[in-house]
């Protein structure tokens, strides 16, 4: 599912101009800030943040394609992360196949709402052990 971000001339030189693995809007020339964050500098410190190799992702969100919605540049192209690779961070497989013709903003929503799959695989294991347990030592009373 290709979705390509379609941002605008100031927008992708704030991403140009994000250092590469882990830099943030706080980074940003005081030229690039913007006016709601010269307002509040505290806070919202992912905006327009690049993600890290070396450190755990961000919470995906529905706002994931979106640099002005967290920490969703990519750690050195100058890009947003791709859908497949929010997805990927959300542990759908590879193989995954979203819907054809899904817009980006559901695709994101989509990614961004699920709970990831290995979690709800491994959380449900968990559950199932623990009943297991549980239903064992009460039969034997």
């Amino acid at each position: 599912h290709k979705v390509v971000a379609n941002h605008t001339n100031n927008v992708l030189e704030r991403i140009e101009l994000t250092p590469v693995n882990g830099g943030s809007r706080k980074d940003l020339p005081e030229e690039y800030t913007l006016a709601c964050h010269v307002r509040i500098d505290s806070g919202f410190n992912d905006i327009y943040g690049r993600l890290r190799w070396d450190d755990v992702s961000s919470t995906i969100t529905g706002g994931c394609l979106n640099p002005s919605k967290g920490r969703f540049l990519h750690p050195e192209q100058h890009r947003c992360i791709s859908a497949r690779e929010a997805a990927l961070l959300q542990s759908f497989p590879a193989s995954y196949k979203f819907a054809k013709n899904t817009s980006k903003t559901d695709l994101a929503q989509m990614i961004g709402n699920a709970l990831p799959p290995k979690f709800s695989y491994y959380q449900s294991k968990n559950i199932y052990n623990h009943l297991k347990t549980h239903l064992e030592k009460n039969s034997h009373r």
